[in-house]
């Protein structure tokens, strides 16, 4: 079961992806530094009603992490209003059925180890 335990550890990362949002901030004056936004896409626009979007799992659905990248700035004006916008990253890990599995490998392997070490004694004894 310990086996189990650690197969488990090297597996879950398989079923690991991040999930993105974007957060955006109205800026109360015009920043020093700042880009137009002038085509956004779904996600920016979602987050300008709830101040941030719904997820996403790739970076390729939005272009406002390449854009902050490019002008070196989170600042941007869209329709004559700044905001202040980043990427969040959401972690969808361990997955919710890991860590039962895992305490459960520990828990069976402690009394299996105990068992073998009794057994092995013994036949030592015996010997």
């Amino acid at each position: 079961m310990l086996c189990l335990s650690v197969v488990g550890l090297m597996v879950a990362p398989i079923f690991y992806y991040p999930s993105y949002s974007i957060v955006s901030d109205r800026l109360n004056g015009k920043p020093s530094n700042f880009f137009i936004l002038e085509t956004p896409d779904k996600y920016f626009l979602e987050s300008l009603s709830k101040n941030y979007s719904s997820r996403f799992l790739s970076l390729q659905e939005t272009q406002i992490d390449e854009l902050t990248i490019s002008y070196n700035t989170n600042n941007l004006e869209f329709n004559g209003v700044y905001y202040r916008v980043y990427v969040s990253v959401g972690d969808n890990f361990p997955p919710i059925w890991l860590i039962p599995l895992l305490l459960l490998g520990i828990s069976l392997s402690i009394p299996a180890i105990v068992i073998l070490s009794i057994l092995t004694v013994r036949r030592d004894i015996g010997k």
